[in-house]
């Protein structure tokens, strides 16, 4: 259980995960990654998108090009890899979170 989860990504904030054993199951076997991205990296993000790719993501969907980027920067990744990213919302169900989180 994740009490207090705090996040402008709704999708992102659940006490505890549905299929949660699973995911970690999965995670565990492709020799996968988990991260913690903060709200920042998510709206620089959402913000790059917007500008350089004509796309609004969804807050969940920017935690995912966050999280890309990070481990690219890392070298976790190359940018050779395949590499497979959902967005599965549009940026427009969340005007009110990114008029007060955007500055």
């Amino acid at each position: 259980m994740w009490t207090n989860a705090a996040t402008f990504a709704a999708g992102l904030r659940v006490p505890k995960l549905y299929g949660d054993s699973i995911m970690l199951e999965i995670l565990r076997e492709s020799h996968g990654i988990a991260l913690a991205i903060p709200d920042a990296e998510i709206l620089a993000s959402l913000q790059d998108w917007a500008k350089n790719e004509g796309l609004f993501l969804s807050p969940e969907g920017a935690a995912a090009t966050a999280a890309y980027d990070r481990l690219l920067a890392s070298g976790y990744l190359q940018p050779s890899d395949r590499v497979v990213l959902f967005n599965t919302g549009s940026g427009l169900k969340y005007i009110d979170v990114f008029q007060k989180n955007l500055h």
